[in-house]
């Protein structure tokens, strides 16, 4: 294995499943790469010259304008992206999701489109509004889930009505991956009147302790059903049952 050398940075290109590179990332390399006075891991690029392991890296010694090491392996594939990226640095959610939207999964591609539209929520808010479900991260992981073209255009008319409510709301909201993870599920409910939810959310939120999940439903049904004549269990209809 030969390991070569050089500056010209336009003889290299990246593999679109890779995940995305990440600037804070490429930050801290640059730092790593200054305090080392040299480039110790080389790049590993197929005879396409697409990088399969090191664009973080690459990136880092571009942008310090530093040549680059490199050796050539057509026997690492682009398969094997999550095995060789998992011995760095494991893999989050949103890193599997661009993975499988690049290889043109059409579920995947309408995700990872809808993510960095609604990226001021968590991916598992995003699914559970999608899907209107609680989705587990192997299935992400391993590329199996589907939506239908209703799942998406409800699920985006869920997170249109959320982020209307995070906008009206005027105090910081604690825990918003939780908070808005129930307000999926009540969105959802059978017969809930969701103009009420989100006058009385937006009108009483910060009034009383959120803390976890259940104590946080509890909340928001204290909100829903605030001056009803009937009462709404909500809190038993949307946390898990024991």
């Amino acid at each position: 294995m030969e390991i070569l050398k050089t500056q010209n940075y336009e003889l290299f290109s990246f593999k679109k499943e890779n995940r995305e590179v990440g600037y804070n990332k490429v930050a801290s390399l640059k730092s790593k790469l200054i305090d080392d006075g040299r480039q110790i891991i080389p790049i590993i690029c197929n005879s396409k010259m697409e990088i399969i392991d090191g664009q973080h890296r690459f990136q880092a010694l571009k942008e310090l304008n530093w040549p680059i090491m490199y050796y050539v392996d057509d026997a690492v594939t682009g398969a094997d992206l999550i095995t060789i990226n998992n011995t760095q640095k494991n893999w989050g959610m949103l890193d599997y999701v661009h993975y499988y939207a690049s290889l043109e999964n059409v579920t995947f591609e309408a995700l990872e489109k809808i993510v960095k539209e609604y990226d001021e929520f968590p991916l598992k808010v995003i699914l559970s509004a999608i899907g209107k479900k609680y989705i587990k991260e192997r299935k992400i992981k391993q590329g199996n889930v589907e939506f239908t073209e209703k799942d998406i255009k409800d699920g985006l008319m869920c997170l249109q009505y959320m982020r209307e409510m995070k906008k009206n709301i005027k105090v910081k909201i604690i825990n918003p991956a939780i908070f808005f993870f129930l307000i999926t599920k009540i969105y959802y409910l059978q017969e809930i009147d969701r103009e009420k939810l989100f006058t009385n959310v937006i009108t009483r939120y910060g009034t009383e302790n959120y803390g976890n999940a259940e104590q946080c439903a509890l909340v928001l049904e204290h909100f829903y059903n605030f001056h009803s004549k009937q009462y709404r269990y909500i809190s038993n209809e949307i946390l898990p049952k024991r």
